[in-house]
């Protein structure tokens, strides 16, 4: 007998990609707002917003807040995931100066049987990990250039809806069927992130070998949307690649080790301590308050 049902919540958002295109940052935050929802076990069923802007007297902000809204329809009619409600806070501005426009998104999700609720962390050691999605040399707006240094500019992310459906279809199939052991979207940061993040509830590292075309760099930090990675116990390997033939399924390496380890052709270019990783981002917080 299956245990009943669930609901889970995630909220997400993204000003600078809304502020280099406001219409595609929205469809991004709604996108990555289910994403998150499916990688827990969830299927999105409903959505609130809460929009903030400058002086709507501004014309350029104005525009900002139209395509902010149209973006949200398209992606919402897609996903099926009504407005029930939300809020709009305009003049928000420091010497006539707006603040970036800032869509935040927060959606609800029904998880059918709390049998298929899923974890966003490596669930054990020996399992393959796999990336769900394909990486483009996207890295207009990521944190990346941020943290080199370089002003926000574009061009950011595009995101097809069509196939960020059916990637969230998909994933939603595998974890009802039970051929995966965890879940985790790939958004700020990029893939190098997420993968330090599903390490940390474990303590265990990873052993990643990519071949691609792109920079490292580029394929380590890109923002591209509609992406995800997930482990497979390495006996459910087979059932699970029958099962994501209507997406790109990459296998980058396993679960193991004390690093975070990140080759590409088989040259070692990323070698970092999990529990060094996981110092800094526990304590990065109280680092800022401190100073």
């Amino acid at each position: 007998k299956k245990s009943s049902g669930g609901l889970a919540v995630s909220v997400d958002g993204n000003c600078r990609f809304s502020y280099l295109d406001p219409r595609m940052g929205a469809m991004m935050a709604v996108s990555e707002a289910c994403r998150n929802l499916v990688c827990s076990g969830a299927r999105p069923i409903g959505a609130t917003n809460c929009l903030n802007f400058g002086s709507p007297e501004n014309p350029e902000v104005m525009w900002q807040f139209i395509e902010t809204i149209e973006g949200i329809a398209d992606a919402c009619t897609i996903f099926n995931t009504p407005i029930t409600g939300g809020n709009v806070s305009f003049y928000n501005e420091t010497n006539r100066t707006p603040i970036l426009p800032t869509p935040v998104l927060g959606l609800v999700g029904k998880i059918d049987h709390l049998d298929h609720r899923l974890q966003s962390h490596f669930a054990q050691e020996g399992d393959l990990i796999y990336l769900l999605g394909e990486t483009r040399e996207e890295i207009g707006g990521s944190i990346y250039l941020e943290q080199r240094g370089f002003p926000l500019c574009g061009p950011c992310p595009t995101i097809d809806l069509a196939q960020e459906k059916t990637l969230q279809d998909t994933l939603l199939q595998l974890i009802e069927k039970g051929l995966v052991e965890s879940a985790h979207d790939l958004s700020e940061g990029g893939l190098a992130f997420a993968l330090a993040e599903s390490c940390y509830a474990l303590n265990c590292g990873v052993r990643v070998d990519v071949s691609t075309e792109l920079r490292p760099d580029y394929y380590c930090f890109s923002e591209s949307p509609t992406r995800v990675i997930v482990s497979v116990n390495k006996d459910r390997e087979s059932d699970f690649l029958q099962e994501v033939s209507q997406v790109t399924a990459t296998r980058l390496g396993e679960v193991g080790g004390e690093n975070l380890q990140i080759s590409f052709s088989s040259k070692l270019v990323v070698s970092l301590s999990i529990q060094e990783l996981f110092r800094v981002w526990d304590r990065a917080l109280d680092e800022v308050f401190q100073q």
